[in-house]
């Protein structure tokens, strides 16, 4: 929840589903820790290097026997620990390498088939059809082979123009640590030659500047997703890893893209080199009519090369890529170098500092950015983690960024912002913890500040969320100061008798202009992302079932409406209400 809040803030435009499959699946394979590695506990988004180094180090001299030792780990505190209680067990490791018989087979796969339907904004739907369609099928054994396949209709498609889309992934087979097939997604470095996976936002990089080096791995989605449709395999040689994949892939024209990366890793250091070829099939060219755009690149082709490293000093890490993209005829020129300090266990400091030069426009990286989109872009990123008080986090961090032309809602240039945001975290006790962030943005000519305080607390079978947003923007010309609010309540409830749960909310909000616009995550079903970005004025709410039928099947239903009462919805002719309907089942063995 607060990943996904924090990463719709910064940019809008992210594929939720990879993070989201994860950390659904790791629950259902939990890490053995006595027995686990870097590449296993680097899945747990929430954790950081230097926690990482530690768990193994303790692990290495002390096995443990209870969960409750992790508290003897110095750079755990309570708070991590209750995060992690899920994801993690004490006992044998799962012996994976050994001979496997038919009857193992059938003893460890594991199917889920899930059918949802939603039928959405009904009252927009006067004659034509609202509904949505969903079926997937996944398959998992042991983590070491896994594949899916699903079907999608979009609203108002002809089911048999439906999306298609599967994948195969195999792991750890001989020499080859890696294989997939289908849908796949890849990421090396620190992404500015290649990664189209989850994007963390700003506030979650002291946690994640590794998350970009995720090699290749399948992805589970259909659509307009910034994914692969081919072949790929990770072949590791000793301390060399070499990676190469094939795409082919159609939207409005079809993209043949292949690529190759070497790592080397030698203790706790890594450095690594990346290629990536695109051959459009046509003349890749974004409109000129937007004056933002006007160095994006266009062509035929293009070849993107890059290097990256990683040092882990133990109490410092240091990390950077180099990397240069064509462009028409001429190559733009990309840079990030970063270093990440933690001299005293519950102090973190981390310094970024970033170089996109203009003509530097890859569609298919993502680094660490203030737009969202790599290019034209010179900043330097200043945050400390601080974490000596037993109930208390503290989060700071200052980003400071320039734009040598103009940007999306920014004409003038050059242009100079920042981006300054505190946030303290108090953990009153087990089931009561609450939070305060504020947030000063200035871009162009715009200044935006923000306040959010949450308070979360937890009784019995009880979850009670309650939540306060403010956010007022203003700019250097004198226009109107527009402002927005925004107060909800979260109530879910466990019953300890039925297998039922129910979450509902209570929202409403005063928000006067689109740039004001307020996010919050929203439960939903399996599988389907709900942060509505709130603006208007008006009130929202939603119910929330799952019922465990029995150990193998679960039904999720879920409803939600929006109300406006805005007197320019009627001028506008807008729809005073969006009503949904989710239903999902999914069957599990």
């Amino acid at each position: 929840q607060a990943i996904f809040e924090q990463v719709s803030e910064d940019n809008s435009n992210v594929t939720f589903e990879a993070i989201e499959e994860t950390l659904e699946q790791l629950p259902e394979n939990p890490i053995t820790l006595n027995h686990t590695s870097w590449d296993e506990l680097r899945q747990i988004p929430f954790l950081s290097d230097e926690q990482i180094n530690e768990i193994i180090l303790y692990v290495s001299r002390n096995p443990l026997h209870e969960l409750f030792e992790l508290q003897l780990i110095p750079r755990l505190k309570t708070y991590d620990i209750r995060n992690l209680l899920p994801f993690v067990y004490v006992g044998e490791a799962k012996a994976t390498k050994q001979k496997m018989t038919f009857k193992d087979v059938l003893k460890y796969s594991k199917h889920d088939l899930i059918a949802r339907a939603d039928a959405r904004n009904l009252e927009s739907y006067k004659e034509d059809d609202p509904f949505y369609a969903n079926f997937r099928y996944k398959y998992n054994l042991r983590n070491q082979v896994s594949f899916g396949f699903q079907y999608r209709r979009n609203v108002g498609e002809d089911w048999k123009k439906g999306l298609y889309g599967g994948y195969l992934q195999i792991n750890d087979v001989w020499k080859l640590k890696r294989i997939v097939a289908g849908n796949f997604q890849a990421s090396f470095g620190q992404g500015l030659v290649l990664s189209n996976t989850f994007h963390y936002g700003k506030a979650n990089y002291f946690h994640s500047c590794q998350s970009n080096d995720e090699g290749l791995k399948k992805f589970g989605a259909v659509g307009d997703y910034d994914n692969f449709h081919g072949i790929g395999t990770t072949l590791r040689l000793g301390s060399l890893d070499v990676s190469a994949f094939y795409s082919n892939k159609k939207d409005k024209m079809m993209h043949q893209t292949g690529g190759a990366n070497l790592t080397y890793r030698f203790n706790s250091w890594k450095v690594g080199a990346t290629a990536v070829y695109t051959l459009h099939d046509g003349w890749f060219a974004p409109s000129r009519k937007y004056y933002y755009n006007q160095r994006y690149f266009r062509g035929e082709e293009q070849g993107v090369v890059g290097a990256n490293f990683y040092a882990n000093l133990h109490r410092c890490i240091l990390f950077g890529e180099a990397a240069a993209a064509q462009n028409k005829k001429q190559w733009g020129y990309a840079g990030i170098v970063g270093s990440r300090f933690s001299f005293v266990s519950d102090i973190t400091l981390l310094a970024l500092y970033r170089y996109y030069s203009p003509y530097f426009d890859n569609v298919l990286g993502y680094s660490f950015c203030e737009s969202s989109r790599l290019g034209d872009e010179n900043g330097f990123y200043l945050g400390s983690e601080i974490k000596s008080l037993r109930k208390w986090k503290f989060m700071v961090y200052v980003d400071g960024f320039r734009f040598a032309y103009p940007k999306y809602g920014i004409r003038d240039y050059p242009t100079y912002g920042y981006d300054v945001m505190t946030q303290a975290d108090f953990y009153v006790k087990y089931g009561m913890n609450m939070f305060l962030k504020l947030r000063s943005r200035l871009k162009g000519d715009q200044f935006t500040e923000s306040v959010r305080y949450q308070f979360n607390y937890k009784v019995l079978g009880w979850r009670f969320r309650t939540q306060f947003d403010a956010n007022w923007i203003h700019n250097k010309k004198n226009s109107p100061v527009t402002y927005g609010l925004s107060a909800l309540q979260d109530v879910d409830y466990h019953f300890s008798a039925v297998p039922i749960v129910l979450q509902a909310r209570l929202q409403f909000f005063d928000v006067m202009n689109w740039d004001n616009r307020i996010y919050n995550y929203e439960n939903d079903v399996l599988y389907a992302f709900s942060i509505p970005a709130t603006y208007g004025y008006g009130g929202r709410w939603y119910l929330n079932a799952r019922y465990q039928i029995c150990k193998w099947c679960s039904v999720y239903l879920r409803g939600s409406q929006t109300i406006y009462a805005d007197k320019w919805m009627k001028e506008k002719k807008v729809e005073r209400y969006k009503t949904d309907l989710h239903l999902l089942v999914r069957f599990s063995i």
